[in-house]
């Protein structure tokens, strides 16, 4: 079987181009950006031309991290363009492959991709937006860990849906454990997409909602979070904080959706 190669496009351009477009030099979410420098930057010697990842530059795109962190600064959809191996590129290194831009290569959604990638599991899990309204303005409840896990950064109540468990559920369970709060139900969910976590090496198909708590809430609490997970016993320091600024403040990729509250 021919080996592949692989071109991410957002909006009909590369992927870097579209980071560059989407993500200025002085947004603040270029402060997560993982090292890329183990890549060689040699496409200005060849113009006109277009780059592929190699299966192994695939392979170390992911695990850097650089993938999910570019999926989540671009704000169109991805899509994959993947090709055989041509026998004459432009240039070939272990990581990446340059050749001319009229290559033949099958178009296919980021979504496909993932679902249709063996080598790595899919995994759903869901991401609890809590709202409370202080005034005329919104809330979300956010959560620090203890000062020993303090690299984990400012999040949300995520977590794994179970075997056999409905998604609405799920969401409402992770909440519960995670912040202690009882007494919440869910507004609306808001979105739906797959992910790369080079972390955990694997898809997570993430399922994001909005929730509110049906009582009178405090404004700060700790809690020891219940249930099964690896997180369990752990200490969630939680507090609310203004929605306008959680898609930079939030860890990881977690406030890829604050554009859809409402």
């Amino acid at each position: 079987m021919s080996e592949k190669i692989y071109r991410f496009v957002c909006d009909g351009i590369g992927i870097y181009e579209a980071v560059d477009n989407h993500c200025p030099r002085d947004d603040r979410r270029r402060e997560g950006k993982p090292d890329g420098s183990w890549l060689p930057k040699i496409g200005t010697e060849y113009p006109g031309a277009i780059s592929f990842w190699t299966e192994r530059g695939l392979d170390k795109y992911f695990s850097s991290g650089l993938q999910e962190w570019h999926r989540f600064v671009v704000r169109e959809p991805l899509e994959v363009l993947v090709s055989d191996l041509p026998t004459n590129p432009l240039y070939q290194d272990k990581f990446q492959i340059i050749c001319e831009s009229n290559i033949e290569a099958k178009k296919i959604s980021w979504n496909d991709f993932a679902i249709e990638n063996s080598k790595y599991p899919l995994v759903d899990k869901v991401l609890a937006y809590i709202l409370k309204s202080k005034g005329n303005k919104k809330e979300i409840l956010v959560f620090e860990h203890d000062k020993k896990w303090s690299e984990a950064g400012l999040q949300v109540p995520a977590g794994s849906v179970d075997p056999g468990e409905e998604i609405e559920r799920a969401v409402l369970r992770e909440a519960q454990e995670e912040s202690g709060l009882e007494k919440v139900r869910v507004i609306k969910k808001i979105d739906e997409y797959i992910m790369y976590r080079n972390t955990h090496e694997q898809f997570n198909r993430r399922h994001v909602f909005l929730l509110e708590p049906t009582t009178e809430v405090q404004e700060s609490w700790s809690h020891s979070v219940q249930g099964d997970g690896i997180d369990k016993g752990m200490n969630f320091h939680f507090s609310w904080m203004p929605t306008s600024g959680i898609e930079t403040s939030l860890a990881g990729s977690m406030g890829y959706s604050a554009r859809r509250i409402k």
